[in-house]
């Protein structure tokens, strides 16, 4: 499993991995509890609203296929599911997590392209075995995991 940091507010958490993402909506938001996992490789952008004195900011994620909540009031942004509200004493600390998903889509982007080559190579291999009944469906899914899981 990949190191994990999590930030929570009174709205919800994200944890923070190197691969993905996962956002909690807390009970009684508008998502209700929802869970929305998203891969660091497909966020294109990370949006940050600062809180005012009247209304929460919020910390929202953008990337290709998303539900985007259009508008310019903060009420549109809590519509969003790629979305967590954030108030004013939780600010410093997601500005620390989107610091750190800046940093892990960088080095996504800067990943080497041979390496996924490989890891499709690899699958090719399995998939051919698993095919000719060399190998069990079971153990094609037990490498399968193992060679996905490495990412």
């Amino acid at each position: 499993m990949d190191e994990q940091t999590i930030y929570r507010c009174d709205t919800g958490s994200i944890a923070v991995e190197p691969s993905k993402i996962i956002i909690k909506h807390a009970p009684g938001t508008y998502h209700a509890g929802k869970e929305k996992e998203i891969r660091v490789k497909a966020i294109s952008a990370v949006e940050m609203k600062k809180p005012g004195k009247l209304l929460a900011g919020y910390i929202s994620f953008i990337f290709s296929g998303a539900k985007e909540a259009s508008g310019k009031w903060t009420v549109d942004a809590a519509k969003n599911e790629n979305t967590l509200m954030i108030r004013k004493k939780y600010y410093a600390d997601f500005l620390k997590c989107k610091t750190l998903i800046d940093q892990y889509i960088e080095e996504a982007q800067n990943a080497s392209p041979s390496t996924a080559s490989s890891d499709a190579d690899e699958l090719m291999k399995w998939v051919a075995l698993k095919d000719s009944g060399a190998i069990t469906e079971e153990e094609y899914e037990i490498k399968k995991r193992e060679i996905l899981g490495a990412k």
